[in-house]
C-alpha cells in the first residue's frame, strides 16, 4: 500500500514537473518572440510591443464581422499604399505563427484580392477565447526583460503603462508615432491556418 502511495506521489511529482517545464518553455519562446520583434524595429515603443502582443493573443476581432465593411478598409488603405516587392507577405507574430502579419503592401504588389482578405480576417476571429489571463501573462514577459535589462524601456514606465490598459480593459491601441514615422506599417492581422485555408482563392481583383 505504501508502495503504491509513494508511487503516485512520484508520478504527482512527475507531472507537476513537466507543467512547470512546459510554461517555462512556452515563456522562453514568448521572450525570444519579443526579442525578435525589437531586432527587425528597433524603435519600436512600449505601445508597440503592447498592440502586437494584443494583436497575437486576440486576434483581428475588433475589426467587427461585416465582411463588406472590412474589405473596404482594406480597399481604402490599399489606394493609399505604394505597391512593395521587396518585403515579405507574412510576417509571424506568434511563436508558432498562429497569427501572423500579412503586409498590404506586398498583397497590393501580388495584386491579390481585398475580399478574399476580409473572409480571411472573418474566419480568423472565429473561436478567438478573450483571454485577459494568457495576455497578463505574455505581457509580464516584457517586465522581466526590461528587469533583465533586455529591453531598453524604463521599469516605472512598463508599470505606469500596464496599470493603464488594465484600468482600461485592455484597450486596442494604435502604434505609436515613432513606429509609424521609421516603419510606415500596413498590415492585417490573421490566423495563419486560415489564410492558408482561403488563399487560393486570393488572385486578382
Amino acid at each position: 500500500m505504501k508502495t503504491r502511495r509513494g508511487r503516485h506521489i512520484l508520478w504527482l511529482y512527475l507531472l507537476l514537473l513537466l507543467v512547470g517545464c512546459g510554461n517555462s518553455t512556452d515563456g522562453s519562446l514568448w521572450q525570444g518572440q519579443i526579442l525578435l520583434f525589437f531586432r527587425k524595429y528597433p524603435d519600436a515603443q512600449l505601445e508597440d510591443v503592447y498592440k502586437v502582443l494584443f494583436q497575437a493573443t486576440f486576434g483581428p476581432g475588433h475589426l467587427g464581422n461585416d465582411s463588406s465593411m472590412v474589405a473596404a478598409g482594406i480597399m481604402h488603405e490599399l489606394d493609399r499604399i505604394l505597391p512593395d516587392s521587396t518585403v515579405k507577405l507574412i510576417e509571424p507574430i506568434s511563436p508558432d505563427s498562429g497569427f501572423v502579419w500579412i503586409n498590404l503592401k506586398k498583397f497590393k504588389h501580388l495584386g491579390l484580392n481585398p475580399g478574399c482578405l476580409a473572409d480571411v480576417i472573418l474566419l480568423s476571429s472565429k473561436g478567438v477565447n478573450a483571454d485577459t489571463l494568457l495576455f497578463m501573462k505574455r505581457w509580464r514577459l516584457v517586465g522581466k526583460l526590461i528587469k533583465d535589462q533586455k529591453l531598453k524601456f524604463d521599469i516605472n514606465r512598463y508599470r505606469e503603462f500596464t496599470k493603464y490598459v488594465r484600468d482600461n480593459a485592455f484597450p486596442v491601441i494604435h502604434h505609436s508615432d515613432r513606429f509609424i514615422r521609421e516603419y510606415d506599417p500596413h498590415y492585417r492581422v490573421v490566423k495563419l491556418e486560415a489564410w492558408r485555408e482561403v488563399v487560393k482563392g486570393c488572385t486578382s481583383r
